[in-house]
């Protein structure tokens, strides 16, 4: 009776989907009919993700890290009698960057430390709020034609000179217009949204143009780079940054250059700058024939989740604060490490094969309306001098776009402090020289 009923009911299924595809292919327009038939042709490229984000050992580990940190600056708060700031309880903010930094940075930096450590262990993790504020700011929007003062990229070429943009000096600060003839470049090489192939876009910084376009943020930079950024790198990939973003030379706007330059359209945009997605640099596929000086590289898309305050909640966070929403919530290390490590597995997990935002919120491809799901390969056009510059941009975009989701930075970018402090200031500090 049961297999009966089971095939009755199979059966009507199939004879209900057949009525519906009949139906649709005797109403539907042409236009529907040929927007379905590329839904099903088209052949998307898929990139191997790895095994999972993080294994349980994984994220165990790193939680011990970050609870050592925590120890750390327990046992030298208060030394200071001077101090300025309150002693430094560890945050989503701070935890996020334990949770994706290179494992071997984070244990020298807990491990195997100078004499007094405190004070640069607190100086540093204060400093990662300042880095999430630097590459989630909002002043990082699309670059026109006639942006901000400058002249039409054509007639700054007229006279053959090479184009430089107008630089400011305004009460003493000196700023940067952005750089229309760099724009333009990374324009005619993307042609289109490169991630949904649409034809409308914005040419978007990778990193903010904002990182360096005034003299006092190019010096506010250079230190949190210093601090959060070149500890994580080879030594020739942070002399290489350094150079490109914050140079030693002072000079400002370095990197409004047409390697930190990619085309996509106004909501893909929109998606990026809140921390909805990430993209991962995988690598370059050769050549491209037809030009012999472009590369193929491939980057893969990542949804992520901002729901991991969610996930720990009141059993692994403590209250929320006046200020910066979830992002500041202190994380309770003391407690079960096992469960905080599930908590958040299953959390990252959950974005594995996304085809939205957390928020629900999705793009599609222009050519056959497939949705972008993580896992899905970006193929951009790399010029070959650029292509080692476009890397550096992307795996500190992708390292800071992660730690903005984890922690739901972007949700509060407005009351991130954006300014490192002094070591003197804080409470863990004690004068060295005099003892």
């Amino acid at each position: 009776m049961d297999s009966q009923m089971a095939d009755r009911s199979s059966s009507e299924g199939t004879s209900h989907e057949h009525r519906a595809l009949a139906g649709f292919l005797t109403e539907a327009s042409e236009a529907e009919i040929q927007a379905s038939l590329s839904f099903h042709q088209a052949k998307i490229e898929k990139s191997q993700l790895p095994g999972e984000h993080l294994s349980i050992p994984e994220i165990l580990e790193r939680i011990r890290l970050a609870e050592k940190a925590q120890e750390i600056l327990d046992d030298e708060k208060g030394k200071n009698p001077n101090a300025k700031y309150p002693p430094l309880e560890l945050s989503l903010i701070h935890f996020s960057y334990f949770i994706y930094a290179d494992k071997d940075a984070l244990k020298s930096l807990v491990e195997v430390h100078p004499v007094g450590p405190a004070p640069f262990l607190e100086s540093r993790m204060r400093n990662i709020e300042n880095f999430l504020c630097l590459m989630l700011q909002k002043l990082n929007g699309p670059i026109d034609s006639d942006a901000l003062g400058n002249l039409p990229a054509s007639e700054n070429n007229s006279s053959g000179s090479e184009y430089q943009p107008t630089v400011n000096d305004v009460d003493g600060i000196r700023t940067i217009n952005r750089n229309v003839k760099e724009a333009d470049e990374a324009r005619s090489r993307d042609a289109n949204c490169i991630a949904t192939n649409c034809a409308e876009f914005q040419v978007c910084h990778i990193l903010p143009f904002t990182v360096n376009n005034t003299a006092s943020k190019l010096k506010t930079a250079r230190k949190i780079f210093i601090s959060v950024i070149a500890p994580l790198m080879s030594e020739k990939d942070w002399h290489a940054t350094e150079a490109l973003v914050v140079p030693r030379s002072r000079e400002i706007g370095t990197s409004d250059r047409r390697w930190n330059l990619v085309a996509l359209n106004h909501l893909a945009h929109a998606l990026w700058n809140k921390g909805y997605f990430a993209l991962e640099w995988i690598g370059v596929e050769g050549v491209e024939p037809e030009t012999g000086e472009y590369l193929k590289v491939k980057l893969r898309w990542h949804w992520l989740t901002n729901r991991i305050p969610e996930a720990l909640e009141q059993a692994y966070l403590g209250e929320k604060g006046p200020t910066k929403g979830h992002a500041g919530r202190a994380v309770k290390f003391g407690t079960d490490h096992q469960g905080m490590a599930v908590a958040i597995k299953k959390c990252l997990d959950s974005t594995r094969t996304a085809s939205a935002s957390a928020n629900g919120v999705s793009l599609c491809r222009m050519a056959n309306h497939r949705p972008l799901i993580t896992g899905d390969v970006l193929n951009i056009r790399v010029k070959l001098e650029d292509v080692e510059k476009t890397r550096l941009m992307i795996e500190i975009q992708w390292l800071a776009l992660k730690m903005a989701a984890f922690c739901a930075a972007a949700e509060v970018v407005d009351e991130l402090d954006p300014e490192p402090l002094h070591l003197e200031e804080l409470s863990t500090y004690w004068d060295f020289e005099m003892s």
